[in-house]
């Protein structure tokens, strides 16, 4: 092999390295990288919410393909019922912020932390997921999409997810 030849391969393979490098970085190279991001939360509880009663909420982020699998199916009657069980089997699989809301309260928006979006293993969600304990039928869940800002509006049934534009 002459010098040339020689000089042309080292170059070559360092930029397969390279190239190696960044794709691990960016995920692609078959990492298992956070899906989910959001900045900011506020909530806002309307009058007669929850048939005028008290509501739970829960934010709930996960960081584990297993633990993603499994929230995602349930209600927020079974959330809330197995919420301690969860903590137990998946310690580092997902962070809880919760809120208890009176009819007609409202929670200012707040950016969120570092250590409330990540799990004790530094990691960041996946996935995120909002259980409201009503006293209505139905499912009470959302699976949040990515984003800066989410307001959770809770009214007289059930609760919705808008997006806003978080203060400066």
């Amino acid at each position: 092999m002459t010098v040339g030849a020689c000089q042309r391969a080292r170059r070559k393979l360092a930029v397969l390295a390279a190239a190696a490098l960044l794709l691990g970085g960016c995920g692609l190279a078959g990492e298992d990288a956070p899906v989910f991001s959001l900045e900011w939360v506020a909530l806002v509880s309307e009058p007669n919410s929850n048939r005028n009663n008290p509501t739970a909420v829960d934010l709930v982020l996960v960081h584990e393909a297993a633990v993603e699998d499994q929230i995602a199916s349930l209600s927020a009657a079974d959330w809330f019922r197995r919420k301690g069980q969860f903590r137990r089997d998946f310690p580092s699989g997902f962070t809880v912020i919760g809120w208890e809301l009176v009819p007609e309260l409202a929670i200012a928006p707040r950016a969120l932390t570092e250590e409330e979006l990540e799990n004790a293993d530094g990691a960041a969600p996946r996935a995120a997921f909002v259980f409201a304990d009503y006293f209505t039928p139905g499912d009470h869940r959302a699976r949040l999409e990515s984003q800066e800002a989410v307001r959770i509006r809770l009214g007289p049934d059930d609760f919705t997810i808008e997006s806003f534009d978080p203060p400066n």
